[in-house]
């Protein structure tokens, strides 16, 4: 429901074992303590990437970091930050892209609300771009937990 617009959207399966994930790769520390912003030239303390509250630990999230550029600075407070990179596609200060290998991409989840329209542009996608070992599956609650199944879609 966070990730798939309120169950509406959908979420992307990675392959976790792909040599893409092995460096930049951390997994997420959950703590009620905000961790302190520091960074130094050549370094940077991901922990302010990589620390969520206790809340969301049923995730068992996984983070993949790349920092931006290593021009870093101070701010009146202290902390210090890494200014975006002024050579990004798009404006550095709303979004930051990078590529990633296709064939890390070995899934789609839709989300149990998703409709048909976005069926159709994701096979699209999947089909544009020569991904056909990708699986689509869905997202359906159950009728008696708090849970989700994930379940393999039919071909249309």
């Amino acid at each position: 429901s966070h990730y798939a617009s309120s169950h509406r959207g959908f979420v992307i399966e990675f392959d976790s074992t792909h040599e893409f994930f092995i460096y930049g790769t951390q997994v997420v520390r959950y703590s009620r303590k905000r961790p302190v912003i520091t960074t130094r030239p050549g370094w940077h303390n991901a922990d302010i990437l990589t620390t969520k509250s206790p809340d969301w630990a049923y995730e068992q999230e996984v983070r993949k970091t790349k920092p931006l550029s290593d021009d870093i600075v101070p701010m009146e407070n202290g902390h210090t930050f890494i200014r975006a990179d002024p050579n990004a596609k798009e404006d550095p200060r709303k979004l930051h892209l990078f590529d990633l290998p296709q064939e890390t991409i070995i899934g789609v989840i839709l989300g149990w609300k998703s409709d048909d329209a976005l069926l159709m542009r994701i096979r699209t996608a999947i089909h544009k771009h020569k991904m056909n070992s990708i699986r689509i599956t869905k997202a359906i609650p159950s009728a008696d937990e708090f849970s989700m199944s994930i379940v393999p879609l039919e071909d249309k």
